[in-house]
């Protein structure tokens, strides 16, 4: 796809659009590399109080990440979400990605739905939760 380098002369930082739904605006590949997307984690509450309510999703990609920086893994992936108000967000829990990913294949070309995310509390790691996502009616 294409690649995305920061301009740190060090390269300590690259991003990869390994996928996208549909070709990217000037204005989403700002958002990817800028990282000025809303991570989906800081705005999704607590299992048991509610969810985060995506409308309007218009595109999607998936950006694998080397980051020279990182405390444990140099190398992640991010899944970004555009919306239709320019908004966009960002997670890289690999739960959500392929939830979402199933789900945005089966809907495609229908109106009328939104995405809810929401956390759940793990059944593998004592006081760690998860993030995940489903379908709702408009």
């Amino acid at each position: 796809m294409s690649t995305i380098n920061n301009t740190n002369t060090e390269k300590t930082y690259s991003a990869e659009v390994t996928y996208q739904r549909n070709e990217l605006s000037k204005l989403q590949k700002v958002a990817i590399v800028t990282n000025s997307a809303k991570k989906l984690e800081e705005l999704v509450p607590e299992p048991g109080n509610g969810d985060f309510l995506l409308e309007g999703i218009t595109n999607y990609a998936i950006v694998a990440i080397h980051n020279e920086k990182a405390r444990e893994n140099k190398d992640y992936e991010r899944l970004v979400i555009f919306t239709d108000d320019g908004a966009s967000f960002y997670t890289g829990s690999p739960t959500f990605r392929d939830r979402f990913m199933q789900i945005m294949e089966l809907m495609e070309g229908e109106d009328g739905w939104a995405l809810s995310c929401e956390k759940g509390n793990s059944n593998n790691y004592k006081g760690k939760t998860f993030l995940t996502c489903k379908v709702v009616g408009l």
